[in-house]
């Protein structure tokens, strides 16, 4: 759906875009650079803004050429709003990896020298919450990401299966780096049980 008034002004502004079932393959080659479906040449990722935008049933490819590994999301879903191609973006959805469901919460935008993403992601039958924080780089081609990593596990809850689940709480976090060849997890504080003991 367009909006009428922006379309006169000669602009594109979509006040609700839904893509159903696609595909998209995202692949690292050997130097470590990120291989992505290539835009139109006459296509600008800024021109066109988007407010409410969803997935439904999507699935992505994600392929190592050194390792020949494929990981693939499947069943996707989004919820949420994006003012362009390049953000800024938030929602939620849901995503399944072999057998299991993740639930996820995602926000980000353009910020000096990156892409500043906050990403949430809970799987469906492990009681546990992961949060990412931080920014997104890109060095000719090559993705890297500096910011933080927190893991906790509550006290209770609820399963994808509808089984309540009582736990002893926990919490780890700690600075994060990933490249394409390794990732560091330095200087973690991690508390065991209530924060009472």
């Amino acid at each position: 759906e367009l909006g009428l008034s922006a379309l006169l002004r000669g602009k594109i502004e979509a006040t609700d875009a839904h893509v159903i079932e696609p595909e998209v393959h995202v692949g690292l080659d050997r130097s470590g650079a990120l291989t992505v479906p290539a835009l139109a040449p006459s296509s600008q990722p800024g021109a066109m803004s988007i407010g409410r935008f969803s997935v439904e049933n999507g699935r992505i490819v994600l392929t190592d050429a050194v390792s020949r590994s494929r990981l693939v999301l499947q069943k996707l879903w989004f919820d949420g709003e994006m003012r362009s191609v390049t953000g800024p973006f938030s929602g939620r959805g849901a995503t399944v990896v072999g057998d299991q469901l993740y639930g996820y919460r995602i926000s980000g935008g353009p910020t000096r020298g990156g892409t500043q993403i906050r990403l949430g992601v809970d799987p469906s039958n492990v009681p546990l919450t992961t949060q990412f924080d931080g920014i997104l780089k890109f060095t000719n081609g090559v993705p890297s990401f500096d910011g933080a990593l927190a893991a906790s596990r509550p006290v209770g809850a609820t399963l994808a299966n509808g089984k309540r689940v009582l736990s002893v709480p926990w919490r780890a976090a700690g600075p994060l780096a990933i490249t394409p060849s390794a990732a560091k997890l330095s200087n973690v504080t991690f508390r065991y049980g209530p924060a009472e003991r």
